[in-house]
């Protein structure tokens, strides 16, 4: 009699495995939300506003940085962290080099980012001056012959 239960015990908990990732297979494969490559290429990406976000997460490094030296500063002997001085030392040393470096790494990125800003904002001020200096300026509405003004 137990075995009977635990084979029906074991099956409904198969049945219920396959039917929860079946459903789970079927969420992901709604056509809702899906996107499409085409839209992630051609989406709007503020690069003012990434450069403002990677500056500000480098100077929360730096602040962080400041902080583990003070706290650091602040204790006299390594006597006072007791028997792990040491290792906690070695710890915030770790701790600063690691701020360090992803704030430079965060840095590195705002600078990237503030380059495709200028070179977009460039671009876009060309564009307009380039299309504005090359169409001809017909004031009185009428239609230009140019065969005669090639004469």
């Amino acid at each position: 009699m137990k075995t009977i239960k635990a084979k029906e015990f074991v099956i409904a908990l198969a049945i219920t495995a396959v039917m929860s990732v079946i459903s789970v297979n079927a969420f992901a494969a709604s056509p809702n939300h899906q996107v499409s490559p085409n839209a992630v290429n051609t989406a709007y990406v503020d690069h003012e506003a990434l450069a403002d976000k990677y500056e500000n997460m480098a100077h929360a490094m730096q602040e962080k940085i400041e902080a583990q030296l003070e706290a650091l500063s602040n204790k006299p002997r390594s006597s006072f962290f007791g028997r792990n001085g040491q290792h906690i030392k070695k710890h915030v040393a770790y701790k600063i080099n690691e701020y360090d470096k992803t704030a430079q790494e965060n840095m590195q990125k705002a600078l990237y980012h503030r380059k495709i800003a200028m070179e977009k904002s460039a671009r876009k001020t060309v564009a307009e001056s380039t299309n504005t200096m090359n169409q001809p300026v017909n004031k009185a509405g009428m239609q230009v012959d140019t065969a005669l003004d090639a004469l």
